[in-house]
């Protein structure tokens, strides 16, 4: 038979009622929370303290524990090297493989590009040389046809000349001068090579005359630029007068500033000498010591003052290590209320 089914009220767990409201109790609750999560400080006398016996023992278990580590690190490193030697070596060996691949078929590829060049060249220069010979061909054709225009041009010319060649063989029939067509034609060149070169005296003399016209020309024209730039140097070398005068005064007045901080600067040292050589006597005198160097020895002051100093900041900070550990060794049941109250404040702040 099967069991009658229970309440789901009875199974809960019993919650107590909440009086309060929720958005006041949210203050209180994180309040609790930050409580919980600030660090405990505890005394200073309530801490263990330490030994150097545990301190040895911990550093030589911390040794251990790394040692161990740094074994199996090693053996790790070793096993990884052996594993990516062997990867290297068969990387070394692909590649000497593909390297020699390649040179066979690159000694492949260069056979072939150099027949196929130099078919290719072959081919060239057989269209060069057709080429060549069409041209030539072409040529000599346009040649003979300009000879046989300039071959009926020639007979045009000789049959329209033909009345000339007449008309001066009967000027010598008539003229007891000439005595042929060809002494005609002769005194002809002579008269016009005659009047050629007195045309060339007359063309050399008008250059000449304007040459010299175009030289008084440029040489008023270079005179006047060198007066500017003459006159343009002046000004600038008044110019720069002026220019070196106002430095002139500059650098005196800042030579003068400059003396006046030398001066200054020269009292100032004198001041940290004596100053110097002031504390060192002091220091001496503190110590029961005679003084033992010059006055103008101001590095060798400087650093015996500096020696003095470091000496008396150790002793400081010894003396206060020592009175702080005398403090924390003394049980404050002992110490009166006001000592227990001014020592606890240094040792915490320390």
């Amino acid at each position: 038979m099967s069991q009658p089914k229970k309440s789901a009220k009875r199974d809960l767990p019993y919650w107590a009622p909440i009086h309060t409201k929720a958005h006041e109790a949210v203050g209180d609750y994180f309040k609790s929370k930050l409580d919980a999560e600030l660090p405990r400080q505890r005394p200073v006398w309530d801490k263990p303290r330490t030994s150097p016996a545990a301190e040895l023992v911990a550093a030589r278990r911390d040794l251990e524990v790394c040692a161990k580590e740094l074994a199996s690190k090693r053996e790790y490193q070793a096993e990884m090297r052996t594993e990516m030697d062997a990867k290297w070596e068969d990387l070394r060996e692909k590649e000497r493989d593909l390297r020699s691949a390649f040179i066979k078929y690159n000694k492949f590829i260069k056979e072939n590009h150099e027949k196929r060049e130099r078919a290719e060249q072959k081919v060239r220069e057989e269209e060069a040389t057709q080429k060549r010979r069409d041209a030539e061909i072409e040529n000599l054709k346009k040649r003979v046809e300009e000879l046989e225009h300039i071959k009926e041009t020639m007979e045009q010319h000789v049959g329209e000349y033909r009345i000339y060649q007449d008309f001066l063989q009967r000027v010598v029939a008539e003229c007891k001068e000439f005595t042929s067509v060809h002494d005609i034609l002769d005194r002809y060149d002579t008269l016009a090579a005659t009047r050629a070169q007195l045309a060339d005296r007359q063309d050399a003399d008008l250059h000449a005359l304007e040459e010299a016209r175009r030289a008084l020309m440029q040489l008023t024209e270079e005179k006047s630029k060198a007066l500017m730039g003459l006159n343009n140097q002046l000004a600038e070398l008044w110019v720069r007068y002026d220019q070196t005068r106002m430095q002139d005064f500059q650098w005196e007045t800042s030579l003068s500033h400059i003396k006046v901080k030398a001066a200054q600067k020269t009292w100032e040292t004198g001041a940290v000498r004596m100053m110097c050589w002031n504390l060192y006597q002091q220091l001496c005198y503190c110590r029961g010591e005679a003084p033992t160097l010059a006055a103008d020895k101001i590095e060798e002051q400087l650093l015996y003052i500096q020696r003095a100093f470091l000496q008396l900041r150790a002793i400081n900070k010894l003396a206060r290590r020592n009175m702080a550990r005398e403090n924390a060794s003394m049980p404050s049941n002992t110490l009166p209320d006001d000592i227990v109250a001014g020592t606890s404040v240094p040792l915490n702040n320390k």
